[in-house]
């Protein structure tokens, strides 16, 4: 065994030198927070991930008033149609709630909502710069995490069902779309049901 480690330690200075070009290109995709961790093939998702923002908007015209405009923030392109080109930010969002996840298991009594203050201030800021007028400022963000039935191995949804939850999906494909606002301020773990998707209220974000 000694022979073969002796034999093999020069290729593997060779081999970190030859794979310097394949290095600087992997390298700005660690540098992004988006390492990969190779135990997901140990504990692969078992239901259907989505990610919807919601953002409350207050305005001195009508002080007092309050409007809810909601966004998919998961997955970043349609699932109706091809996606050859693969979105960096869904990594980014599902690294976010992997490490909510693993937080939150790792000490329970501990509240690890601002793992995902960083979605909740991207999308913030593209909505108010992309639709906020002067006179308009956001008081709240909501994070709300969606999960639908992903098929056994072999097996597929149902047409229908596929079809009802890209009718509910579909409001949004377009961009921010208009959603009552609440009586009361919602609470974090609150669920909401679309088609056969549940959403759950992860994190408050209030100005």
């Amino acid at each position: 065994m000694n022979a073969v480690v002796a034999a093999l330690t020069p290729l593997e200075a060779q081999a970190y030198r030859f794979t310097a070009p394949i290095r600087s290109l992997t390298g700005i995709y660690i540098q992004a927070g988006l390492r990969q961790k190779w135990n997901m093939f140990a504990n692969p998702v078992t239901a259907d991930q989505y990610v919807r923002v919601a953002h409350y908007v207050g305005s001195s015209r009508e002080p007092g008033r309050v409007r809810v405009f909601r966004e998919l923030a998961l997955p970043g392109q349609r699932e109706d149609r091809l996606r050859p080109v693969h979105v960096f930010r869904d990594k980014a969002i599902l690294n976010s709630l992997e490490a909510l996840a693993v937080h939150s298991l790792e000490n329970p009594d501990t509240d690890h909502s601002s793992d995902l203050d960083p979605i909740a201030a991207y999308f913030a800021g593209r909505f108010r710069d992309s639709y906020l007028t002067s006179d308009e400022k956001l008081t709240r963000t909501e994070i709300w995490f969606g999960a639908a039935p992903m098929p056994p191995t072999g097996e597929r949804l149902a047409d229908s069902q596929l079809q009802e939850r890209w009718a509910v999906l579909q409001r949004y494909w377009n961009g921010p779309v208009d959603a009552p606002a609440p009586v009361t301020p919602l609470q974090p773990g609150v669920l909401q049901g679309e088609a056969d998707i549940v959403w759950r209220l992860d994190y408050v974000r209030n100005r």
